[in-house]
């Protein structure tokens, strides 16, 4: 289990070790497959995280990166967020 943050460093929510995404208020968001994809709470998919920590839209459009110090940005290179290194060692291979 981990902890995301903000680019202000405002914790925002976490992701336990199944996958499951809940925000800071404990309300559940969706998952993230071991595969590496996104579901929304409906089981709709959303998107992508690659091996390399490239995020990926649905529809396969690269919307961003996550680097391995957990910092977050998007595919114009702005800092958005932070993940905490438990996150980021199980999605990245």
């Amino acid at each position: 289990m981990g902890y995301f943050y903000s680019e202000g460093l405002k914790r925002l929510g976490r992701i336990n070790s199944d996958g499951y995404v809940y925000s800071d208020s404990l309300q559940r968001l969706g998952r993230i497959n071991k595969d590496g994809y996104i579901y929304a709470e409906s089981f709709e998919r959303v998107g992508r995280i690659d091996g390399d920590g490239f995020i990926y839209s649905n529809g396969l459009e690269r919307v961003g990166r996550i680097q391995k110090d957990g910092y977050v940005y998007t595919e114009g290179l702005k800092r958005i967020g932070r993940l905490d290194k438990d996150i980021v060692e199980r999605l990245l291979r």
